[in-house]
């Protein structure tokens, strides 16, 4: 009888398996609610290495358009990013056909790449390899554990790894559509803001700078990246209001007449109108008040809605300094110069605490906000051909050529030309490289007269893909290294 009672009394014995299962699905939780693409992808990554005991890992994904996988993270690595032909190692085997490998010493396997190892200062010994598939049982990725830090890898491992990738599939998947909405939802409204600068031409760039100023801002102020991203989007649109307004007195030359100066300011109200029409998630859904306000003052004297102080979104505060201040800065009309950067800041000091948010017009001057910071990019001199059209209505069937090019950077560059081109002004480019030859789209920044009457124009490029920021930094690199 008493041992019968002892044997009841005897701790179940621990169940490693269940265990290791039960810990993948409370990293499936966090997975899965991880909507960032890059932070999904470190985080994949990171708890491969903890849950397979290995010493580090690498996520590939699968471009179906190139055909091949790359990582945008390389755990612990020298190197941001690598990118493979599919079928010409281990990971391009596994996504290829979709196989696991389970490699106890790859130096004897004639698919291991020793370069990889080589450019990135590590050396792999053992590495277990899995491809993660889609609902449509498509190869989306591969995964690789590195150097089992005790023995080799076992099917126990195996059988864990597959189990994690399929909940990592969904993740993947969740994360990369988000990313695509994102991505359409910004194209669409670059689209919209573009369509602002195609009726006024002599304002072009306008939406852009006030995007970049609004996110200096609120990179100083410590906003959210949700509140970021917010900024972001309803700085771009907060114009948009001006396609409902008439040519005659958008762009207009002279001065407006107060009956015509009333019209324009009904585009505050006609941005709201649009954009509610825009069925945003429940995360953006302020997004049209915050780009429909930016015209409020803190006296109440602003516009559509005469709104007062902290009844103004604070988002709403921040494009209002960024709007004048590019507005006093930038426009160039007939009965209106572009000021100097002193003479804008004088003013915005002056309005600080009447029309515009004292807080914001300190940090906005205290931190110089207002200067264009190009210190990230790589400059080289060297002297190319480019050919290039200005986006004004009078002026966008020629096309004009400059052979002195100088001052490239994968941001922009500086050339020289007989034809005077105003600031602010669009201009599609076409830059041509020793081995490369790039259509561009950009905006004048700078443009000084030089002794013999030609023209040194400074551009800035703008919405570059990612792929075209790579061939021009790539070729960059290359010149320098030469």
């Amino acid at each position: 009888m008493k041992k019968d009672v002892k044997s009841r009394k005897k701790k179940p014995l621990r169940n490693k398996n269940f265990c290791d299962y039960n810990a993948l699905l409370e990293i499936s939780k966090a997975m899965i609610a991880e909507k960032n693409l890059e932070s999904l992808l470190a985080m994949i990554m990171r708890e491969i290495t903890r849950v397979m005991n290995a010493e580090r890992s690498t996520l590939f994904l699968v471009d179906k358009n190139t055909k091949e996988i790359w990582s945008h993270v390389a755990q612990k690595a020298e190197i941001e990013e690598v990118s493979l032909s599919i079928g010409k190692g281990i990971a391009e085997y596994v996504g290829k056909t979709g196989k696991t490998l389970n490699i106890q010493n790859v130096h004897n396997d004639r698919r291991f790449r020793g370069e990889i190892d080589g450019e990135t200062g590590y050396h792999t010994k053992s590495v277990l390899c899995m491809a993660i598939f889609n609902h449509e049982n498509e190869i989306i990725g591969v995964m690789e554990a590195l150097n089992k830090k005790k023995g080799y890898f076992t099917k126990h491992d195996e059988g864990l790894l597959a189990a994690f990738s399929s909940h990592a599939a969904i993740a993947l998947e969740n994360a990369v559509l988000q990313e695509e909405t994102d991505h359409f939802l910004k194209s669409f409204i670059k689209t919209l803001a573009a369509a602002i600068d195609a009726r006024d031409p002599v304002t072009a760039g306008h939406s852009d700078r006030v995007t970049y100023y609004s996110m200096r801002i609120g990179e100083a102020l410590k906003l959210s990246s949700k509140n970021m991203r917010i900024l972001e989007i309803a700085a771009i649109l907060h114009d948009v209001g001006k396609i409902g307004i008439k040519d005659s007195i958008l762009t207009k030359p002279g001065r407006y007449t107060k009956k015509e100066y009333e019209k324009m300011k009904e585009h505050a109200l006609f941005t709201k109108q649009i954009l509610d029409k825009i069925c945003f998630s429940d995360k953006d859904k302020n997004i049209p008040l915050i780009a429909a306000t930016h015209h409020e003052t803190m006296d109440g004297k602003g516009y559509p809605f005469g709104l007062k102080r902290l009844k103004i979104p604070l988002l709403s505060r921040i494009i209002a300094v960024a709007d004048v201040y590019d507005a006093m800065v930038s426009y160039d009309r007939p009965y209106k110069r572009a000021m100097s950067t002193d003479e804008a800041i004088n003013i915005l000091e002056k309005e600080s605490g009447k029309g515009l948010d004292k807080k914001i017009v300190d940090v906005f001057i205290k931190k110089k906000l207002y200067i264009f910071d190009r210190r990230n990019y790589v400059r080289i001199n060297v002297e190319l051909a480019i050919e290039y059209k200005v986006l004004l209505p009078k002026e966008q069937d020629k096309i004009y050529r400059s052979s002195k090019l100088f001052n490239v950077s994968a941001g922009g560059l500086v050339f020289i030309s007989d034809k005077f081109v105003p600031v602010s002004s669009v201009v599609m480019i076409r830059v041509y490289l020793v081995d490369l030859t790039l259509d561009l789209m950009a905006k004048v920044i700078r443009v000084e007269k030089l002794e013999d009457g030609n023209y040194r124009i400074a551009i800035c490029f703008v919405n570059l893909s990612r792929v075209v920021t790579e061939k021009l930094s790539k070729y960059l690199v290359r010149v320098l290294s030469h």
